[in-house]
């Protein structure tokens, strides 16, 4: 009974331990998701990606022992690279900071076994499942995306605590059972996990502060809408209460045969009555921009031609269907100030389950491709030139494409995102 009563209870332990270990990359899996777009398509990709946090959070991490932290770094960047859909930048970003909070709780826990060898895997459940519970309060929004430049930003600063908890295990010299080596490491690697966490509450900041000045434009393009509609509607009102006073003052310039007065009379009534703010399509969000953007290309000496066969309704947000057609003409406003050609085409129609979205402009000088995108032909290129890059980005989220591309003269933008029909 005894011997039954202890292999029941082996059997028990080896079975938490089990259920614990195959659980904690879900976890994980999870919380990636948040900030990278999963590949899809083949269920392999699902299961490639469990594979990699299976084996990185079940990694065994010892004080001076390089080989599993070192040897497991490789295949989780190869396996974050391949496995998302996102930029580079966005993609090195997370993975500098996943890696760090993965491996310096498992240096944690594996150094410490004398005091937890039953309990290893159900303490890295608890700290993982803790881990979910408040990035699921936190983390209300589907994903959260940063611009590029602010993607950079998180990437040298997930540098710190992953050139940390590498270096205090890498090239620590003593190991295992050395007292002032794991009190060194006990003091550098919670810094390093918790550093890593603040790391992806601050990517939710920036992207609600990023969000909040998106919305902002958007309500600015919306608010210059609405005041040409309401200016135009004022100016109707105000020519039907004058229309008695201007057909006599016509009446007067015929009468006294001044016929070119008179016709130049009438071509000013027209001009006080033609629209201002015109429909280009169904879709609200959009047809402000293109509206505020015709303004924007009139006011440059431009003429913006546009043709859009759009729905009142699509599978975007309003942010994203705005920072599309804005950066888009942006940039084209901005190249064909410079060139001899001072129209700009935009052709968009949803049909046959795409949105398609082309831009075409005129553009002086050279355009340059660096790493595949177009350099900014602004003065600061530090400053500019990340139009195209969150486009890009855009487009990617909605499994889309983009391409650019500049020849002789001409700078041609193709967007194409599916959509439900």
């Amino acid at each position: 009974t005894r011997n039954a009563g202890g292999r029941h209870m082996i059997f028990l332990f080896y079975a938490v331990q089990f259920a614990c270990g195959v659980s904690t990359p879900l976890f994980a899996m999870w919380l990636t998701a948040k900030f990278l777009t999963p590949k899809k398509g083949r269920k392999l990709w699902l299961v490639l990606r469990y594979a990699m946090f299976l084996l990185a959070l079940n990694m065994i991490i010892y004080i001076a022992d390089p080989v599993n932290i070192l040897y497991t770094l490789p295949f989780f960047v190869l396996g974050m690279f391949f496995l998302y859909t996102d930029d580079r930048i966005p993609k090195l970003a997370i993975t500098l900071v996943l890696y760090p909070l993965i491996m310096s709780l498992n240096a944690m826990i594996d150094n410490s076994r004398i005091l937890f060898y039953y309990f290893f895997q159900p303490l890295r459940f608890a700290v993982w499942l803790g881990i979910l519970l408040a990035a699921r309060h936190l983390l209300r929004e589907e994903r959260y995306t940063l611009s590029p430049r602010l993607w950079k930003l998180i990437f040298a600063l997930a540098l710190l605590p992953m050139s940390a908890t590498i270096s205090i295990v890498a090239l620590s010299r003593y190991g295992y059972y050395d007292i002032a080596e794991k009190a060194i490491g006990y003091t550098v690697l919670p810094f390093a996990f918790f550093s890593a966490l603040v790391l992806l509450y601050a990517i939710t900041i920036l992207y609600q502060h990023e969000k909040n000045e998106s919305e902002n434009q958007l309500y600015q393009i919306r608010a210059l809408y609405w005041n040409n509609i309401e200016r135009e509607q004022t100016q109707l009102r105000r020519l039907r209460h004058d229309m008695a006073n201007h057909f006599t003052a016509l009446s007067g310039l015929l009468d006294a045969s001044e016929n070119q007065k008179a016709l130049e009379y009438l071509r000013g009534l027209q001009a006080a009555a033609r629209p201002q703010a015109a429909r280009y399509c169904a879709h609200p969000t959009v047809n402000a921009v293109l509206a505020a953007k015709a303004a924007a290309a009139e006011e440059a000496g431009l003429l913006l031609q546009c043709t859009a066969h759009l729905p009142g309704t699509l599978p975007l947000s309003d942010l994203d269907l705005a920072a599309l057609f804005g950066n888009a003409l942006d940039n084209a406003i901005e190249a064909a100030q410079e060139a001899e050609e001072k129209t700009i085409t935009l052709r968009t129609r949803a049909d046959k389950g795409m949105l398609m979205i082309r831009v075409q402009n005129a553009y002086h000088g050279s355009r340059q491709k660096q790493g595949g995108r177009f350099d900014t032909t602004k003065s600061d290129p530090r400053a500019h030139g990340f139009g195209l890059k969150t486009m890009e980005t855009i487009a990617q989220r909605y499994c889309g494409s983009l391409e650019a591309k500049a020849e002789n003269g001409v700078f041609d933008l193709v967007i194409v995102i599916p959509v439900k029909s």
